[in-house]
């Protein structure tokens, strides 16, 4: 079996990631599998994950996969530079130290980040390594949208470095049908493309939903509150709706950069139907989702945005409640192929406030079915083992090891 070197700049424990299940399944049938990631840290405040220390190299094994640490910058910062450090210091690390003291892999497996080009090349050169790339955002527009990179020279030089990046990658993976044609629009084969939709984490059960007959009728958003989510549209829509005397609360679980300014925004407005919860164990999450008539997506209108599903989409679907969408293109799409739920226009407070009187109006049994396809689709179009099954051909059509039974 082929030997896959795992390239991230973030692995288990800093983060849930999809990668710790890819790394599992591809060990478990018989690959040989090894990762090269930075030194774990919190994403939320920045400091190293204990047990861990800033060294030159660091190995462990987890999972009984070999795990190699390499030092980087960390940065919290909102500013360009200070994200351009973080990011670029781990590809100079995984560089110089990362091509020592691992197996010769087949292909390297990279998560997302075009600064990370630099080592999978050095694998290609020295080590005739294959390359497939798992894009999770497209570069350099999720970099000039966040208001880091302000330099329209800077922002053309990397364009230039990311429409090479993804056409010399041997395969690429997207996590929409729109990302797939953004990247054929970038110059990369598409016959090189996958679509993989991301999938959740399944070690976690879908909780029942409670029987609560009294309880209000309730939104609940579960996630980032940060500058692309748009949690403004919810406080505004949350005035509309108490202005109106529509019996709906929002609830609003979370945190990020922007959680004081909406919690000031949200008190100046004295609102008795919406309510800040800090971020919770994924197992209270679950059961507050279950718990929810309606789960709130939202991402601001952004062109960006008509081609992203946001991961916590999957997390929705799987908890089997319906879905209130605002996010254009391939989000909104999706939410209607699957009958999941409703879409209205991101970034529109009334819109929103329409949506939620007209889903706490809707019979419960039409709402519980919309939760059921929301569950039926996630599971038959975006579950690990789908994602896995597809991933894995990748592999072999980029290795030509179709029909070779290996």
């Amino acid at each position: 079996m082929p030997n896959i070197l795992i390239l991230s700049q973030w692995y288990f424990p800093d983060t849930w990631m999809q990668l710790r299940d890819l790394a599992r399944r591809l060990a478990a049938d018989g690959y040989g599998v090894e990762v090269l990631s930075a030194v774990p840290y919190s994403l939320a405040d920045g400091k190293i994950v204990s047990g861990y220390r800033m060294k030159f190299r660091q190995t462990e094994t987890l999972d009984g996969i070999k795990v190699v640490r390499l030092p980087l910058f960390i940065s919290q910062s909102r500013s360009g530079l200070g994200r351009i450090l973080c990011y670029s210091s781990f590809g100079i690390s995984a560089a110089l130290l990362g091509q020592f003291g691992l197996q010769r892999p087949d292909i390297v497996f990279l998560y997302n980040l075009p600064t990370l080009g630099w080592p999978a090349r050095l694998f290609r050169l020295f080590r005739g390594a294959k390359i497939v790339v798992m894009v999770q955002d497209l570069w350099p527009e999720s970099v000039a949208h966040s208001g880091m990179m302000k330099s329209g020279f800077l922002t053309s030089c990397l364009d230039r470095w990311c429409r090479k990046f993804y056409r010399s990658a041997d395969g690429l993976t997207g996590l929409s049908p729109g990302f797939r044609e953004r990247l054929i629009g970038r110059g990369a084969d598409p016959s090189r493309i996958e679509v993989v939709y991301n999938w959740t984490d399944e070690t976690v059960p879908p909780f029942p939903r409670p029987d609560e007959p009294n309880r209000r009728w309730t939104a609940v958003y579960a996630g980032n509150m940060g500058v692309y989510q748009g949690i403004d549209t919810f406080i505004e829509a949350a005035a509309i709706l108490a202005e109106q005397g529509v019996p709906a609360d929002l609830r609003l679980i979370g945190g990020g950069v922007e959680l004081e300014r909406l919690r000031k925004s949200a008190a100046a407005k004295n609102l008795p139907n919406l309510t800040f919860v800090p971020w919770m164990p994924s197992n209270q999450i679950g059961a507050e989702l279950a718990r929810a008539d309606a789960l709130l997506l939202h991402l601001k209108k952004l062109d960006l945005f008509k081609v992203t599903i946001p991961g916590k989409t999957q997390a929705y679907l799987r908890a089997g409640r319906p879905i209130l969408c605002g996010i254009e293109g391939d989000a909104a799409r999706l939410i209607e192929r699957a009958g999941a739920g409703f879409v209205f226009e991101p970034e529109n407070p009334v819109s929103l406030a329409e949506t939620i009187r007209r889903a706490a109006s809707t019979p419960k049994e039409e709402l519980e079915e919309m939760g059921r396809a929301g569950r039926r689709f996630y599971e038959s179009e975006m579950a690990f083992e789908i994602g896995y099954r597809k991933i894995t051909g990748l592999f072999q059509r980029v290795l030509n090891l179709s029909g070779r039974g290996e």
